[in-house]
C-alpha cells in the first residue's frame, strides 16, 4: 500500500499542526505572563521612587535618603531587563517553530507587540527616575 494511499496521513497532519498551535499558543502565554511580572515590578519601582520623592519634598528631605530612590530604580532595571529576555526567547521560539513549519500561518504575535510596548514603557520610565527630569512627571 502507498503511502499517498494510508488514511492515517491527513489525521497525523493535522495532530502535528494541532500541536504547532499549541506549542505557539503556550509560548504566547508564557510571554504574557513574563510581561505581567516585569509590569508589576516596574510599576512598583516607579511607585517607590515617586512616593518617597513625595515624602521627601513634605518632610523637607529630613530623614530620607537615596536608598529608596535606588530600590525604585533597581527594581525598574530588573524588571526591564525581564522582558527584554523574556520577548527575545519568545521570538527565538517562534523562529525554531517557524523553521519546523513553514505553515505558520500568522506573522505577528500580538503578545509580542504587546510585550515590545511594554518594554518601551519601562525604558521610558527607567529614563525618568534615573535623569529625574522635571517637566515630566513633576
Amino acid at each position: 500500500m502507498p503511502e499517498m494511499d494510508d488514511p492515517r496521513i491527513p489525521l497525523a497532519q493535522e495532530r502535528t499542526d494541532l500541536a504547532y498551535d499549541r506549542n505557539r499558543w503556550a509560548a504566547e502565554r508564557t510571554l504574557l505572563a513574563w510581561m505581567r511580572t516585569s509590569l508589576a515590578m516596574v510599576s512598583l519601582g516607579f511607585a517607590i521612587d515617586k512616593f518617597f520623592a513625595f515624602l521627601q519634598q513634605q518632610d523637607g528631605g529630613v530623614g530620607l535618603g537615596q536608598s529608596y530612590h535606588w530600590l525604585g530604580l533597581c527594581l525598574i532595571v530588573v524588571g526591564t531587563l525581564l522582558l527584554s529576555m523574556a520577548t527575545a526567547e519568545h521570538v527565538a521560539i517562534l523562529k525554531q517553530l517557524r523553521l519546523r513549519k513553514s505553515m505558520l500561518r500568522r506573522r505577528l504575535s500580538l503578545p509580542l507587540l504587546g510585550a515590545a510596548t511594554v518594554l518601551l514603557l519601562s525604558v521610558a520610565a527607567l529614563l525618568l527616575v534615573l535623569f529625574r527630569w522635571p517637566w515630566i512627571g513633576g
